[in-house]
């Protein structure tokens, strides 16, 4: 993996914890390492050892323009 690849992949993750540790309203109290996203063609598989809900996810890529 490139480097700048590696970056990104690490935005993508921080960025759909962060959504949703907020989206709950328990913030940074779930330990992070319960949480896996893994990403494929269009969709993001979403694991959560913290509970045993059902979410779904969507990312937008912004254009630098």
């Amino acid at each position: 993996m490139i480097e700048n690849d590696k970056l990104d992949y690490f935005y993508d993750l921080w960025t759909l914890k962060e959504s949703y540790v907020k989206n709950i309203g328990h913030g940074l109290s779930i330990p992070l390492d319960l949480i896996s996203f893994l990403f494929n063609e269009n969709n993001i598989r979403y694991e959560n050892r913290y509970s045993h809900e059902i979410r779904y996810f969507k990312q937008y890529h912004v254009d630098n323009r």
